[in-house]
């Protein structure tokens, strides 16, 4: 389970949601799976890797973790009114 310091609410396509995240001028997405509004955590199901493992660290470069920069799109609650 991740958790994030950035509002996670209960979007109506919580499946077409993305947690874009940034780190080593690399940007990865991935969708989100069950949220929690009120513990303000999220899940993200497999696969999580995007990457072919090769040495031992590649696949901490596209999970999200504690300290790298992330944000969530896709919501149509994100919007403003025109």
């Amino acid at each position: 389970m991740l958790s994030v310091n950035h509002p996670i609410r209960a979007w109506n396509n919580i499946s077409a949601v993305e947690l874009v995240f940034l780190e080593n001028n690399e940007g990865t997405r991935r969708r989100l799976g069950k949220v929690n509004e009120a513990e303000q955590t999220l899940t993200i199901p497999p696969p999580q890797q995007s990457i072919p493992r090769i040495f031992e660290y590649d696949w901490a470069i596209s999970i999200p973790r504690a300290g790298i920069v992330c944000y969530f799109e896709n919501a149509r609650e994100m919007l403003s009114p025109a």
